[in-house]
């Protein structure tokens, strides 16, 4: 399923202060603790990543980060974000989780976050 939010809606995403926020507080929070006692090295790939948010994460876990999204306002907001941080803007791709054009076994890590996986209309594609 394509998903068209305005670059406006990404700013706001990055900086919610509702439930939404806290949602994301306690994702993020579960997500590196349960990376904690994981090897954290070789390639991730965050599927859906709008802001980039777990590229960022995995990066400063030790990760070769990577995200793909169905947005091309998504894509400019990731690569906007990272390029802050140094992480490569090409590793921000404009594709769908559905159709995805990568080598089998890439990936070390692979996210889908704050159910990402809903709007897809066959889940047992991604």
């Amino acid at each position: 399923m394509k998903i068209n939010y305005p670059t406006s809606w990404y700013e706001q995403y990055e900086i919610a202060r509702s439930d939404d926020g806290l949602k994301k507080a306690l994702e993020h929070s579960a997500f590196e603790e349960l990376l904690a006692g994981f090897a954290c090295h070789g390639d991730s790939l965050d599927i859906g990543t709008a802001t980039g948010r777990y590229m960022r994460v995995a990066t400063e876990l030790g990760f070769t980060a990577f995200g793909i999204d169905n947005s091309i306002h998504a894509v400019s907001a990731t690569r906007e974000y990272i390029s802050h941080l140094g992480i490569p803007t090409e590793r921000v791709q404009l594709m769908d989780g559905a159709d995805m054009d990568f080598e089998n076994e890439r990936f070390r890590l692979v996210t889908c976050m704050m159910s990402t996986i809903s709007h897809s209309y066959d889940y047992f594609a991604i």
